[in-house]
């Protein structure tokens, strides 16, 4: 009996601990009279201080802040306790990508001029500050970029292969973007193998076996072996986003008119949204006339457009803003404000790390 009323306790008292690490992950930082506030997804506060001119992003357990050192403004990382983490001799930190954060000192006063490297997840550089550009790391590989040499590295910092005179970027589904000094892009494999040629102006990722690409003055969707999968009639294009992507049509004013199509190229709906956040949770935040609702796969409005501002759904809570109504906060799927906030000067959604309002 005593032996199952301890396991009862324990049980009860991991799930109890279970729930409280997941309401201390901080959902938004919103700054309000210079005063920056940190809520997790219950609304309840984390943090509130002034020491930092803003809060830039979430990652790793650390939140990315700029601050002035003396007369000099630098971004870097605070503990969630409030305390500022001090690198030496680096001016900017980007936020982790797969256990890796991009290390960044400045050699002039414009930021043009920059060398890049690596801290680990303890905030250690485990890769020198010493090269001229870089990418996050993406599927175990990042664009590193010397004077004497460029190409992808693993994490440890050594070279997978070597790229000669092109520039990469991110690996998406094993494949990645690179481009020539007259700005052509093509893609390459795992292995630094060009599968796709140097003959695109514009390009996105490959995301669901796609591509968006341009033909002349159209684009389109191409396949993985540079054959065009969806025919390039579209004025503007964006990455597929599970399973769907938002592609523009002007009209003969030449505004833009936002629609959704699938992979096959089959549309969706009417092309009529203004602007759009792309799908995700299953929706897509859209912008008609000057109110924000969201829709569904078939561009079916699951809530009806009557916001003012509004962003994507992450584990069932969305930004939203009603301005005439003084409402601020985040919404569930049913358009219900689950977290409130007072009018702010600036909401940076955490979960994506970006400014929503």
């Amino acid at each position: 009996m005593k032996k199952t009323i301890f396991f009862a306790l324990f049980v009860l008292t991991f799930l109890n601990f279970d729930a409280i690490a997941a309401d201390t992950t901080p959902l938004v930082a919103y700054k309000l009279q210079g005063q920056w506030h940190v809520l997790d997804k219950t609304g309840k506060e984390l943090l509130s201080t002034s020491k930092v001119m803003e809060v830039l992003g979430f990652s790793n357990g650390y939140l990315r802040v700029k601050i002035k050192r003396a007369v000099k403004e630098i971004i870097t990382f605070m503990k969630m306790d409030g305390t500022i983490v001090e690198i030496p001799d680096v001016d900017q930190v980007w936020n982790f990508s797969e256990g890796r954060a991009v290390a960044v000192k400045y050699l002039d006063e414009l930021k043009t001029k920059n060398l890049y490297g690596f801290l680990d997840e303890n905030l250690k550089i485990v890769i020198p500050v010493q090269y001229t550009d870089a990418t996050d790391f993406h599927e175990g590989l990042a664009f590193l970029r010397s004077d004497r040499k460029r190409g992808y590295i693993n994490k440890k910092g050594d070279y997978e292969f070597y790229l000669d005179s092109l520039v990469g970027y991110d690996f998406s589904e094993g494949i990645a973007k690179v481009n020539n000094e007259a700005a052509f892009f093509g893609f390459i494999d795992k292995k630094g193998k060009l599968i796709i040629n140097l003959k695109f102006d514009e390009v996105g990722n490959f995301t669901s076996g796609l591509c968006y690409g341009n033909n002349i003055e159209k684009y389109g969707y191409f396949d993985t072996k540079g054959q065009f999968a969806i025919k390039p009639i579209y004025d503007y294009t964006n990455n597929f986003s599970e399973g769907f992507a938002f592609v523009g049509k002007l009209d003969s004013k030449f505004k833009t008119n936002w629609g959704i199509i699938d992979t096959a190229g089959k549309e969706y709906g009417k092309f009529e949204y203004d602007k759009f956040r792309d799908f995700s949770d299953g929706l897509a935040a859209v912008l008609k006339g000057d109110k924000w609702g969201f829709i569904d796969r078939t561009s079916t409005y699951i809530i009806e457009p009557q916001y003012t501002s509004a962003d994507s759904f992450v584990e069932g809570l969305a930004w939203a803003s009603e301005g005439k109504a003084n409402k601020y906060g985040f919404i569930n799927k049913k358009g219900i404000f689950i977290v409130s906030i007072p009018k702010p000067d600036k909401v940076v959604d955490l979960r994506q790390n970006r400014i929503v309002n």
